[in-house]
């Protein structure tokens, strides 16, 4: 049944995370990769992963991509790790470089990792972004062959 209280709600709180997504999330596309790097301590909510997902795919011009991932730790609701792990959230990935040196995060991940066997794209933990960003830029090649 519709609810259009919560349907206006949901499109408020998500306007509103729109407007301030730097504050969750900062999105760049350099060399074809995106790099998510997501603010200390934030907690995400479904809005705003929706929101941070609309972002990834137009700056990557909804083209598949990969995506580095610094920062954080952030903490999510169970509503936005649903969508997270979605197919709709991860339909044009091609792979995730995590970059954590924080056990917990490694242990959190890998639960989810766990959960999601059927998943299309690759995904490793880096204790530094250019350990990351070189492993990407090695999956692009093997792609492009």
């Amino acid at each position: 049944m519709f609810n259009l209280e919560w349907s206006v709600t949901f499109v408020f709180q998500y306007t509103n995370a729109m407007n301030n997504l730097e504050e969750f999330c900062k999105l760049e596309l350099i060399d074809g990769i995106v790099h998510a790097k997501y603010a200390d301590d934030v907690y995400v909510e479904l809005p705003t992963a929706k929101a941070i997902v609309k972002e990834r795919r137009r700056i990557a011009n909804n083209q598949p991509h990969s995506v580095l991932v610094t920062g954080g730790p952030i903490s999510i609701s169970p509503e936005a790790r649903k969508f997270a792990l979605s197919d709709e959230s991860n339909a044009l990935i091609k792979a995730w470089a995590i970059i954590t040196e924080e056990n917990l995060l490694k242990l959190t991940f890998f639960k989810l990792l766990f959960f999601t066997q059927n998943r299309k794209h690759k995904m490793r933990f880096f204790k530094d972004s250019e350990s990351g960003l070189n492993w990407l830029k090695n999956q692009e090649k093997e792609w492009a062959v």
